[in-house]
């Protein structure tokens, strides 16, 4: 599947679509995880349901940190509350890499 950038989600509404970029924030409720996901165009919200991925990606989504880069398949819904109006259901994803370290704080700082 091909690359489509989150400014161009308006023209694929129904469709699935694979993202590529890195993650701006993490939320979760239960088996809910809501990551949001940014590229070079904008930033969108993805949902990940715990019963509609397989249990390896759901683990590998969990830990993750903040600018980890990942490629997120899913079909793309129109959501008013969503900031763009779009929201990504998730069905497919891969971590091509964990930035564990992101954020550099907190740490000690010297004089």
């Amino acid at each position: 599947m091909s690359q489509t950038y989150i400014s161009d989600l308006s023209k694929h509404i129904g469709d699935e679509v694979t993202l590529k970029g890195w993650l701006y924030n993490m939320r979760s409720s239960g088996k809910l995880m809501f990551p949001q996901l940014r590229d070079g165009t904008g930033i969108v919200q993805c949902v990940v349901v715990k019963n509609s991925v397989s249990p390896e990606i759901w683990d590998a989504l969990k830990p993750l940190g903040q600018e980890s880069a990942l490629t997120i398949t899913g079909r793309v819904r129109e959501d008013s509350r969503a900031p763009d109006g779009f929201e990504l259901d998730v069905s497919d994803a891969q971590v091509i890499q964990d930035a564990h370290d992101y954020p550099i704080t907190p740490k000690e700082h010297g004089p």
